[in-house]
Formats: C-alpha cells, sequence, structure tokens
C-alpha cells in the first residue's frame, strides 16, 4: 500500500480521473489497518509531518503522507460531536472519504456581486468592513456516512 502512494500522481486537472484515483486509495488505504497505523505513527514520529498537523478545540487535522509535489496530501479530520461548520471553500480540490460518523453535508451557491471598487483599499480589519448583497445559499444537501466518497472542486462553497 505504503508503496503505491510513494508512485502515486494526481493530476486535478483532470477531476474525474483525480477522483477515481483518490477514491481508489482511500478505500484501499482505509481497509488497510496495518498501513494506516503505519502512517498515522509516522504522522506522530516525522517531524515535518507532525509541524503540518492542527489541534483545534472542535476538531483534530492529521496530516499523515505529503506529496504535495505529486498532487496530494492525505490527512485524517478527527470532529467531535460538537462540530459546527461555517461555509467556506478550500486552498485545494480534495477527496474525502467518511470513515467513520455521519454528517449532513451542504453544498452552497454565492450569489449577488462584488466589485473591486466596492472594496476598500485601506481596510485593516471588520471594522473598515462595508456590506455587501452577496449570500451564500444552500443548494445541494447530502448526508454523508461511512463509506461514503466526494470530491469538491477548491472554488466550491460548503459546510
Amino acid at each position: 500500500m505504503l508503496d503505491s502512494l510513494d508512485r502515486l500522481v494526481i493530476d486535478w486537472s483532470d477531476l474525474p480521473k483525480a477522483r477515481a484515483q483518490t477514491k481508489e486509495i482511500l478505500t484501499a488505504l482505509s481497509e488497510d489497518k496495518a498501513a494506516l497505523t503505519q502512517l498515522l505513527e509516522r504522522a506522530r514520529e516525522e517531524e515535518d509531518l507532525f509541524d503540518k498537523c492542527e489541534h483545534h478545540r472542535l476538531l483534530d487535522k492529521l496530516v499523515i503522507y505529503d506529496a504535495l509535489d505529486r498532487g496530494f496530501r492525505i490527512r485524517v479530520h478527527v470532529s467531535t460531536e460538537d462540530h459546527r461548520d461555517r461555509p467556506h471553500d478550500h486552498r485545494f480540490t480534495f477527496t474525502s472519504l467518511i470513515m467513520r460518523g455521519q454528517y449532513k453535508h451542504v453544498r452552497h451557491e454565492l450569489t449577488g456581486r462584488l466589485s473591486e471598487e466596492d472594496i476598500p483599499q485601506s481596510a485593516q480589519d471588520d471594522f473598515d468592513a462595508v456590506p455587501t448583497d452577496l449570500r451564500v445559499v444552500p443548494r445541494f444537501v447530502t448526508h454523508e456516512q461511512a463509506g461514503n466518497c466526494y470530491t469538491l472542486h477548491h472554488s466550491e462553497i460548503h459546510t
């Protein structure tokens, strides 16, 4: 399994192919408990992986494999039942495999307009912010549960 990861290259410009690749590798990894355990232990022991991990009050993000030069990084998210989300996008397109638990997944659409002249050039914080007519509108809702897999483009807004 780990040899497969070491040879894997993902081209996200071909989204259907990338989705198939990532779904296959994540499914195989979720079924290979020894490989998953080895990756989790490496994340704890290897400083470069450990430094990429994040701990928040309601969510931990563990980086267990990092190959951005080949188009991917594998992270394990561990949420509490208290974790609530807000509409957001991501820096990267990604595939997510739900290994345990469940949640409501909402994909949103951004409506309204915002022109460059509406943005204050000297804004330093929220006190300098200006109101807009932009709205985040829920469009698609799914119930994600263990075994589900989805790919989300970095431009999409979701909760």
